[in-house]
């Protein structure tokens, strides 16, 4: 992976990534909402981090109920700008938090759902070339969030 970084809106690379799932959620009848504080400007490589993204929201459809709802939250954080993919899908087992970032990983949720476990790792692996992170936040009756963080300041590793 090369990345290429530039000043862009983080804002219009989270809109290109909803773009490439938006057939796949309506088809599933998976309403997708969006919510932004701002329009966020900031240093990253647009088509690898809508990459990122989408593998996140990807997850998001696949694995939700039917009929429900994945939000998308772009926000800014101080010293981070925050993307937060949020669905209502049963809550990721704690004995595998650790471990569906790994490479062909999946958990046993996932075990009657296409894919073969690359999504989140090349997600993980695109943010910490950019100096950002990945966090999982997953709670029984209320689904998982999958936030992405990046420097705002030019501080990535590129």
């Amino acid at each position: 992976i090369q990345l290429q970084p530039e000043e862009k809106s983080l804002n219009q690379t989270v809109l290109m990534a909803v773009k490439n799932v938006f057939v796949k959620a309506k088809q599933r009848h998976i309403t997708l909402t969006y919510d932004s504080e701002s329009d966020i400007t900031l240093v990253h490589d647009q088509r690898w981090t809508a990459e990122a993204i989408f593998n996140l929201l990807d997850n998001a459809v696949k694995y939700a109920p039917s009929g429900s709802t994945v939000a998308i939250r772009v926000r800014e954080l101080g010293l981070f700008a925050a993307v937060d993919v949020t669905d209502q899908a049963d809550p990721i087992p704690e004995s595998e938090r650790s471990r569906i970032f790994q490479r062909f990983y999946r958990g046993q949720n996932s075990r009657n759902t296409e894919g073969i476990g690359i999504g989140l790792y090349l997600a993980r692996f695109i943010m910490q070339q950019q100096g950002g992170y990945i966090r999982l936040s997953s709670t029984p009756g209320k689904g998982s969030t999958f936030g992405l963080y990046f420097p705002t300041a030019i501080v990535s590793k590129l």
